[in-house]
């Protein structure tokens, strides 16, 4: 009777150890995959990678947009019509790693993929319209000047220049044009006039280039 109650008691033994010992093992691999996480986290390697995903603020280029209306497309521009105004004028200097030309700020409209475009208009006879696109972080894309540019005040000459870009980013820009020649007194011959428009298409990527062809010219 001793033997076998002797027999039970190191068979409860037994499997009582063999039981903790399980337990510590889970715990222990419990700890360690914490432990892994943990120094994945922290990981200064893990958290550059993070940070690279985020475009780096710029203040200065926040400045600059600040002074964009926000619009809607389709947009048309009418650069002789006059009655554009916008909030700043670029000499050149100030915001220069932004817009190198002498232009007034006019608008920020949608765009088509990851980065920011805003239009400006230059200063002439006409107003021009100017388009740039940026980095989210400010970094310029491209720029490009979106006119025709034959309009003046010459006698027996007359022009409208025009600008449209619609929902799905095409661009068309053009300048309809009247020329007569003129007699000593400035009178237009009649007979001498000629009507036309010379245009241009294009788009603005989803990459933010903006392509634009060669001029056109069409008979009216």
């Amino acid at each position: 009777m001793n033997k076998i109650f002797f027999q039970l008691v190191c068979i409860i033994f037994f499997v009582s150890c063999s039981q903790r010992s399980d337990n510590k093992n889970k715990i222990e691999e419990s700890a360690d995959t914490i432990t892994i996480a943990s120094k994945s986290d922290d990981d200064p390697k893990s958290q550059n990678n993070k940070q690279t995903e985020l475009p780096e603020v710029n203040e200065e280029f926040n400045s600059f947009l600040e002074n964009f209306k926000k619009s809607e497309l389709p947009i048309e521009i009418k650069g002789c019509s006059g009655g554009y105004t916008g909030d700043l004028m670029f000499d050149g200097n100030r915001f220069e790693q932004f817009i190198d030309l002498d232009a007034y700020s006019y608008i920020q409209i949608p765009s088509s993929g990851n980065f920011i475009t805003v239009i400006s208009l230059g200063i002439a006879d006409c107003l021009y319209p100017i388009v740039n696109t940026y980095k989210l972080n400010g970094d310029k894309i491209d720029q490009k000047i979106v006119s025709i540019g034959y309009c003046g005040s010459d006698c027996g000459y007359t022009c409208e220049e025009y600008l449209t870009i619609k929902n799905n980013y095409s661009i068309y820009v053009a300048d309809t044009i009247s020329s007569s020649e003129c007699d000593s007194l400035g009178s237009i011959i009649p007979e001498t006039t000629k009507n036309y428009i010379i245009y241009k298409e294009g788009k603005i990527l989803d990459n933010g280039k903006i392509k634009l062809s060669e001029e056109i010219k069409k008979e009216l």
